[in-house]
């Protein structure tokens, strides 16, 4: 608003320059004392205009004002809203106290808490200044807008951060990324003051170790893999040959089963068989097999022979 003002009385200065330099040219004309007080008066609007631009200030929402008097600053922070100061001598200086963004492209290089090499990249910081804050940081920090939040301290956080993981942790932005908050926010208290900078959120881009640990890291994982490759190929062997040697012992088991009942069987039949034999049958059965010949040799029963008979029928 106040450019717009200092515009306004500008341009009407401007015509009632313009007007008396046209009255002082036509000193001729009947209605040049007319058109000489229409400029002078114009040019007295014009100039308080700009006057009144200069007495005041109006700081919007989600700002701080902070007023300063011959250079010297006003420990008292002005809320957003409308404000006067005395011109030339006063000034009042916005301050931002919205979130805001600051990004870190570099490079940054730390370890891990097993000495891994580790780099972070594209670290963008969320942070908030205190209203209440806001004349501090404007008359301690040097170029508070680039410095309050600064690369050292971000990159020291950073570090702090990912010594505390070990190497497989230390890529997951759930856990390191809250840590080097935590970090940066002790870091900012300590140097600023409790609660003078906020920070919202920390959020790294890009977390990844130098080519000769991924080199390996991707090595030692194909070399897993082909293990694990093996051990299924090598369960699967053992579990066939488990399989062959079940239906090997299932087919020997029936086998001797098979072979038990035979036996038994047979068994049954010899001694029904026994039980069955009479000596009248016995004799029906020998001379059902006798082929009429007369034995030739007689024994005894004691295993001596005591005669030997000549063949007939011949």
């Amino acid at each position: 608003m106040n450019l717009a003002i200092t515009l306004i009385g500008f341009l009407v200065l401007v015509v009632g320059i313009t007007l008396g330099f046209i009255s002082a040219v036509m000193a001729k004309n009947e209605n040049k004392k007319g058109k000489f007080g229409i400029a002078i008066a114009s040019s007295i609007v014009g100039v308080a205009l700009m006057l009144t631009s200069l007495t005041f200030t109006i700081i919007p929402t989600g700002f701080t004002g902070v007023k300063t008097t011959f250079g010297q600053i006003d420990n008292k922070t002005l809320q957003a809203g409308f404000h006067f100061k005395i011109p030339l001598a006063q000034n009042i200086e916005e301050v931002n106290n919205k979130q805001q963004d600051i990004t870190f492209k570099d490079k940054v290089w730390s370890v891990t808490a097993e000495n891994t090499n580790v780099y972070m990249e594209d670290v963008v910081v969320s942070y908030r200044i205190n209203p209440q804050k806001s004349a501090y940081v404007f008359a301690n920090v040097a170029d508070y807008k680039s410095n309050l939040v600064s690369n050292t301290l971000t990159q020291s956080a950073l570090k702090t951060g990912s010594v505390k993981l070990s190497t497989d942790k230390v890529v997951n932005r759930g856990l390191i990324e809250p840590m080097v908050k935590d970090t940066l926010q002790e870091t900012l208290d300590e140097k600023y003051g409790d609660n003078t900078v906020n920070i919202v959120a920390v959020n790294i881009g890009n977390i990844d170790f130098e080519e000769a640990y991924n080199k390996a890291l991707e090595d030692k994982q194909l070399a897993q893999k082909m293990l694990e490759t093996q051990q299924i190929e090598n369960q699967k062997a053992v579990e066939k040959a488990e399989a062959d040697k079940k239906v090997a012992l299932t087919s020997a088991q029936a086998e001797a089963e098979s072979k038990l009942i035979k036996a038994r069987s047979e068994a049954e039949a010899n001694k029904l068989l026994t039980k069955e034999l009479t000596d009248a049958i016995l004799m029906d059965k020998y001379i059902a097999k006798w082929d009429g010949k007369v034995p030739q040799i007689v024994a005894d029963g004691k295993g001596n022979y005591i005669l030997q008979l000549p063949e007939t029928g011949k």
